[in-house]
């Protein structure tokens, strides 16, 4: 789900689903409920952190990686204690 920032106008032809919603007129499609607020406040959240010096240029690709990481473990309701002790069994096998 995006808005209709021209670059997105390939997106179907890549293979992906692609919904749109037209901020000039509102911010979540009243017909089809198509809105971006989730990615822009997790976008804010990201840039205030960057912004503050917690994120060095060298740690991006981590801080984003442990940032989808625990958003996911939010959104499922999982404990992320218990969600890191389940990713270490799997990555040494026990």
């Amino acid at each position: 789900m995006t808005d209709e920032w021209g670059a997105y106008n390939n997106l179907k032809n890549l293979g992906y689903y692609h919904s749109t919603v037209c901020h000039k007129k509102y911010f979540v499609d009243p017909r089809s409920g198509v809105n971006t607020q989730r990615i822009e406040n997790s976008w804010l959240h990201l840039k205030k952190k960057i912004r503050n010096g917690g994120v060095t240029p060298e740690r991006l690709e981590h801080h984003l990686a442990e940032y989808s990481w625990k958003y996911k473990q939010k959104r499922n309701n999982n404990n992320f204690f218990e969600a890191f002790l389940d990713l270490l069994k799997i990555y040494y096998s026990i």
